[in-house]
């Protein structure tokens, strides 16, 4: 078998033993899991697996003993730490509970379950003022996280919505541009006059002799016509 096909064996073997364990059919779960593991005896996600049945079945020293080989290959997991100390609180040895606890602090500051358990164990030993500090820190760092997720969101939507934004701003643009045209534009009675004073040039144009009507046409005006332009200046209509 190729490396491939067997990366791919591999992942469906754990996809399954884990719809299988969803569905608690743990037997058959950790069958797949134990597959995986003689084939590759140092499967991190396999060895986890593993445990997490034992753990369920109440087999507690066989994921005790899965875990600290899941640790060996990787020491600085805060899960595994943690697992570790779930199982001695299991078994009532709450002095080695709350060593995996304080050694999962110590890797990730700020994993909120390991202070909660931690002072679950204080709890139990009846040092109530260290587990009312333990139990409000892990409140603090779960609203901390909370809040956090608060603020992100209106950002992703600012983020979502900026393109919008542009495109209303280039339109307002557009729009300022149109518009000192428009206003140029006579209203009204203005407009009523232009045509008319239109109309009697056009009038006027009409009564020209033939000559006069050619040098109208290249832009020279007959002195009639003074009055007539003079007018349409002073409406905006033709400029200097």
């Amino acid at each position: 078998m190729s490396p491939t096909n067997d990366q791919d064996s591999s992942e469906a073997c754990l996809s399954l033993g884990k719809t299988l364990a969803k569905e608690e059919k743990l037997t058959e779960a950790l069958d797949q899991f134990l597959a995986l593991l003689a084939k590759n005896s140092k499967d991190i996600e396999a060895l986890s697996s593993v445990a997490d049945i034992y753990y369920r079945q109440g087999k507690y020293q066989d994921a005790l003993g899965i875990l600290n080989e899941a640790i060996e290959l990787d020491p600085t997991n805060v899960e595994f730490q943690y697992n570790v100390g779930n199982i001695y609180k299991q078994q009532d040895n709450l002095k080695l509970a709350g060593m995996a606890y304080a050694k999962a602090i110590e890797l990730e500051p700020d994993y909120a379950p390991a202070y909660k358990s931690l002072g679950t164990v204080y709890e139990k030993l009846g040092d109530n003022a260290k587990a009312t500090v333990m139990f409000d820190k892990a409140n603090a760092l779960e609203q901390s996280k909370q809040d956090k997720k608060s603020e992100e969101a209106p950002k992703e939507e600012s983020k979502e919505e900026a393109p919008k934004e542009e495109q209303e701003g280039e339109l307002v643009e557009e729009v300022e541009e149109i518009e000192p045209f428009e206003e140029a534009a006579p209203q009204g009675r203005e407009m009523d006059a232009v045509v008319k004073l239109l109309i009697h040039l056009e009038e006027l144009a009409e009564e020209l002799p033939e000559d006069e009507r050619v040098s109208f046409s290249e832009g020279k005006l007959p002195s009639d016509l003074k009055s007539v332009i003079e007018s349409l200046k002073n409406l905006a209509i033709i400029k200097e």
